[in-house]
């Protein structure tokens, strides 16, 4: 008798052949998803290294106080100073500038913003769970802020991780205050 059908035998083998090869396809699946994970955290980790080292530069030599000594705008998610003027603009000088914490798509944006110049705005932080600006000043006697001492940006990503602490403390805080060179040994303004 010749009747068609499978023996058990060889039904057993296909579900242990099909289960191996579903558990390598999750096995490599599962590391890939892994490396994608690692890879997100290295460009967050470059993104927020990157950010640092350029508000160093600009924030170190900012103004924070316009030209009768008032501080100008500051809250947790926007401040207001004057930089020096970027190259691509083609002047010298201080010019008014923004740090400005957007809520976006996927998460908060740390934003540069030039009013007043024809340039884009320049998103420094993109995507992060979370961005507070904080401050750090010695009071005048009412009370009332006077010079910063520290910005500090905490910035917690998407993991979930502990959140990072970028701090800047100016050298500059009042319009012609003095920025003592080390080089020349000469006070700049």
């Amino acid at each position: 008798m010749n009747e068609r059908g499978f023996t058990l035998v060889e039904i057993l083998v296909a579900l242990v052949a099909g289960g191996l090869l579903l558990g390598s396809i999750s096995w490599v699946i599962a590391g890939l998803s892994d490396d994608l994970k690692a890879t997100e955290q290295w460009d967050q980790d470059l993104q927020i290294s990157t950010t640092a080292n350029l508000l160093d530069d600009i924030l170190t030599d900012a103004r924070f106080s316009d030209a009768s000594s008032r501080p100008l705008s500051r809250s947790r998610r926007k401040l207001e100073f004057q930089m020096q003027a970027p190259l691509s603009i083609g002047r010298q000088g201080y010019v008014e500038a923004q740090l400005v914490v957007e809520r976006g798509t996927k998460g908060e944006n740390l934003k540069l913003l030039l009013p007043g110049q024809e340039l884009p705005e320049a998103i420094l932080l993109s995507d992060m769970k979370d961005i507070e600006l904080r401050y750090d000043f010695n009071a005048n006697e009412d009370g009332s802020p006077a010079f910063l001492k520290k910005i500090e940006i905490a910035i917690r990503d998407q993991s979930g991780s502990e959140p990072q602490t970028l701090s800047i403390r100016p050298r500059v805080n009042a319009v012609g205050a003095c920025i003592f060179d080390l080089i020349s040994q000469r006070c700049r303004t």
